[in-house]
């Protein structure tokens, strides 16, 4: 009866140290429709969530040149977003984009850009390759 018993929390032990790991990392997802446009050229486009404080998912995104990223607002007002590209003076705005409502842009040209919510200031950026 006790080599049961000491067998049993042997295995508990077993399966519980199993269970936990010391480097838990959260992994991002994104997701990325391809469709076929009318010159049956492929195009991307990889959704962005607005989280308001929480910032964004995913925080860093690369991408191909040529994809088309979508900023998808999930909050209840409406929300501005800035880019600029790295290491550089150059700027853009979205316009506002309403709940439940998205604004698209297609990144033609290789770099970094950080982007953030103007209301918020958290910043997340954009690798295109």
């Amino acid at each position: 009866m006790k080599k049961i018993i000491l067998l049993a929390m042997l295995l508990l032990v077993v399966v519980i140290s199993g269970c936990s790991s010391g480097n838990v990392t959260e992994q991002q997802t994104t997701e990325t429709i391809t469709t076929e446009n009318s010159g049956n050229a492929l195009s991307e486009t990889t959704i962005v969530e607005l989280l308001g404080q929480d910032g964004f998912s995913p925080m860093e995104l690369t991408v191909n040149k040529g994809t088309e990223v979508t900023f998808f607002n999930q909050m209840e007002k409406d929300r501005t977003l800035t880019f600029q590209k790295e290491n550089s003076r150059e700027m853009f705005n979205s316009p506002l984009i309403g709940p439940n409502d998205s604004f698209s842009h297609i990144f033609d040209t290789e770099g970094t850009y950080l982007f953030w919510d103007v209301g918020y200031g958290v910043k997340a950026k954009v690798i295109v390759q």
